[in-house]
């Protein structure tokens, strides 16, 4: 739709646009639900399908009995550990036989250390064990352990579990939750962008409207394409957050500074921003479209996590692109001219600032355009 030739997006448009919208959230927020479920966080995912690693990885998986991801458990005393902390470790031992893990082998023969302040215990994990059977298995050693150094009656005597298995799990305990933190923070960020930007107590509220509709969408999106074959993991789901709220904000700020010049020239809110629309859409659309060819590059790294970003990604800023040009439209055609209350911008009203360091930088690009473009 042209403002050149008279048409201009009704509120009739608008309202189609928005229940369209949200219908398709509706069908991608299931979608978005089932996502983790198909997140595979497994070490092969991350490694070329050739590499020297992903093939040890693959043999582990096929044969477990050679494979395996060990928890080492520490035992030390300063003092040293004397007759009464090797029987502590001894019942350490017997604990963990007697509590028959499933994905714990038999733990070896306990080493101590030449000069007896510490002791230790492998015990070897299932190498493709889940992460919260992981996390599960290993505090069941860190509780063996803690039980049979305060029975010993010795002071001092310190525990720990260390190891593969135990790294993994501290991992996992400290980016659980991470999704939902790194969205929280996010939206906060956002937020106090746009109200500094807008200085408007309901202004900033239809930005960030269209920007969690097309973060539903895009995870959406990321949970089709893992069920097509395309590797998805956390890392993948907690940068396409981020790139979806930072490339959609940046299309919201364009698009509404131009509605809010063209409302000091229409008295028609709906005018406006339709002239607003065609005036941005394309500068939008080459930034959008220039991110999304960039992101697909990302599909030809030969790390599997870096190429998983690729299509996820693209994916996201492309909704993002279709949410700030369509939905964010159609919300200012509802919302009209005074949700940028307190500021209200009419016809006739100052014009925008033509003064500032930015605008006259501005000027100087257009007037030696091609100067500029060169030296760029």
């Amino acid at each position: 739709m042209t403002a050149r030739r008279g048409r201009y997006l009704g509120r009739g448009v608008a309202g189609g646009v928005v229940v369209l919208a949200v219908a398709l959230l509706g069908i991608c927020g299931p979608l978005a639900g089932k996502l983790s479920a198909h997140e595979d966080n497994a070490p092969t995912t991350f490694l070329p399908r050739g590499a020297p690693a992903t093939r040890v990885l693959a043999f582990e998986e096929a044969h477990p009995a050679v494979g395996g991801s060990p928890a080492v458990v520490v035992f030390a005393r300063q003092d040293g550990l004397g007759p009464a902390g090797r029987r502590a470790v001894q019942r350490f031992v017997s604990a963990v036989r007697e509590a028959r893990l499933r994905d714990a082998a038999t733990p070896s023969a306990v080493q101590v250390s030449p000069n007896g302040k510490a002791a230790l215990v492998e015990i070897s994990l299932a190498p493709r064990i889940a992460p919260g059977v992981l996390d599960h298995d290993v505090a069941t050693l860190a509780r063996l352990a803690r039980q049979a150094a305060r029975t010993s009656g010795l002071s001092g005597l310190r525990e720990a579990v260390g190891g593969p298995a135990g790294s993994a799990a501290d991992v996992a305990r400290a980016f659980a939750g991470v999704d939902g933190r790194l969205l929280g923070l996010t939206v906060a960020i956002v937020v106090l962008l746009l109200l500094l930007t807008y200085r408007s107590p309901v202004l900033w509220l239809l930005p960030l409207l269209s920007v969690f509709v097309a973060a539903g969408w895009a995870e959406g999106a990321a949970y089709l394409l893992a069920t097509h074959g395309f590797v998805v993991n956390s890392m993948t789901v907690g940068i396409l957050t981020v790139v979806v709220f930072g490339a959609g904000t940046d299309y919201a700020l364009l698009l509404v500074a131009r509605v809010r010049e063209e409302l000091t020239r229409h008295e028609d809110h709906q005018v406006a921003v339709t002239r607003a629309l065609t005036r941005t859409g394309p500068t939008i659309l080459a930034s959008g479209g220039t991110v999304v060819l960039a992101l697909l590059c990302l599909d030809l790294a030969h790390l599997r996590d870096v190429a998983a970003l690729g299509p996820a990604c693209a994916a996201g800023v492309a909704c993002a692109l279709v949410a700030q040009l369509a939905v964010l439209p159609a919300l200012l055609v509802l919302c009209g001219r005074r949700v940028f209350w307190p500021r209200i911008p009419r016809p006739g009203g100052p014009p925008a600032a033509t003064n500032r360091p930015w605008a006259q930088v501005a000027r100087r690009v257009v007037d030696r355009r091609v100067l500029a473009g060169s030296s760029v």
